[in-house]
């Protein structure tokens, strides 16, 4: 038996957002179509070439991602929610690390939070996916910022 061991991790830091507004125009998950990645050299995050906004994470690695997706809403008598989604189009899971921000009934805001932390064994794509509402997704209040450990 051994005690105290330790791993070093070198993290790097990675921004996805919008370059322009993008339009909602159904109230069924809707991708958001992140279109603008940087971050430090090294990371292993990328957007998928012809992927309308799908993030790919590289394997053995520990990621924390945290985002916000700020909308005009045409509605405001709906609740709406972003979150993760696998490629086959099924939500993830709390246990496989999706985590969002469910609002009171009656709170309309228009912005929501999503998390998401994992740590693939393989290369994973996932998509953050809007549902229940149609609108302008803000370019100027749309990211996810990601902490990457390897």
């Amino acid at each position: 038996m051994s005690y105290l061991t330790h791993s070093s991790y070198t993290p790097r830091f990675i921004e996805i957002y919008l370059s322009s507004d993008q339009s909602i125009s159904a109230d069924t998950a809707t991708l958001v179509n992140f279109d603008t990645i940087r971050g430090d050299a090294g990371h292993g995050v990328s957007l998928v070439g012809g992927g309308n906004g799908r993030i790919r994470f590289s394997a053995d690695r520990h990621y924390w991602c945290f985002g916000t997706i700020a909308i005009d809403r045409d509605s405001e008598t709906t609740n709406y929610d972003t979150s993760f989604f696998k490629t086959d189009g099924t939500q993830l899971t709390a246990e496989e690390g999706n985590f969002t921000a469910s609002l009171a009934k009656g709170n309309f805001a228009e912005s929501r939070i999503c998390q998401l932390v994992f740590s693939p064994t393989s290369q994973t794509d996932y998509d953050l996916k809007v549902t229940g509402e149609t609108g302008t997704l803000a370019s100027d209040g749309s990211n996810l910022i990601i902490i990457e450990m390897s």
